[in-house]
């Protein structure tokens, strides 16, 4: 489950929750959507500027061990969804400037 602050694995069946410990240069804390891909967490990233990216975090023994950028492109007017297949992750964003009906999706294999 995604936070402000970070991300937690939550046991639905004892309630127990606890932080995903991540390694000193994996940032987990702004995640808005996060998704399981695998072996991986690909998710929307809101950066301390406001900004936003798709990465993919790997976990590595049950801790976050690397980020890899998925797409950095991303405007602040965006408002993306996001959802993964397989290897596929999927953004959906309402491009500013466009009529609010638009959706453009972006696919991007993560292996």
């Amino acid at each position: 489950m995604a936070h402000e602050s970070g991300i937690a694995r939550v046991d639905t069946s004892s309630g127990a929750v606890q932080s995903l410990a991540a390694s000193r240069d994996v940032q987990v804390s702004g995640f808005e959507r996060i998704r399981w891909a695998r072996d991986s967490l690909v998710g929307v990233q809101r950066l301390s500027d406001g900004t936003r990216r798709a990465v993919r975090l790997r976990i590595v023994a049950g801790r976050a061990a690397r980020i890899d950028i998925v797409d950095s492109d991303i405007s602040a007017t965006e408002n993306p969804l996001a959802t993964a297949s397989g290897d596929e992750f999927y953004l959906l964003v309402h491009p500013g400037g466009r009529d609010a009906g638009d959706i453009v999706i972006r696919r991007r294999v993560v292996r």
